[in-house]
């Protein structure tokens, strides 16, 4: 994918019954913007190597319990 918003990618995967729980607020105050534009290329990937090339450049730890992604800025 090429020049996508990281949100956009989010939104779909919700569709396919992951979930994402984060502080809009706390990723604000980080200077992390969801909606900026990312090229991602992965194939055959297992979930953790997919979540890092999504969110290394955000400067953004996950942490993954089943379906549940939570999101938090790097400190």
């Amino acid at each position: 994918m090429k020049k996508v918003p990281v949100l956009a990618i989010m939104q779909k995967l919700e569709q396919s019954g992951i979930e994402f729980e984060y502080d809009k607020q706390e990723l604000v105050e980080a200077d992390i913007n969801l909606l900026q534009l990312i090229d991602v290329a992965v194939v055959d990937a297992e979930a953790d190597e997919f979540f890092d090339a999504l969110f290394s450049s955000f400067k953004l730890d996950y942490k993954m319990q089943g379906v549940k992604i939570t999101l938090t800025p790097q400190k």
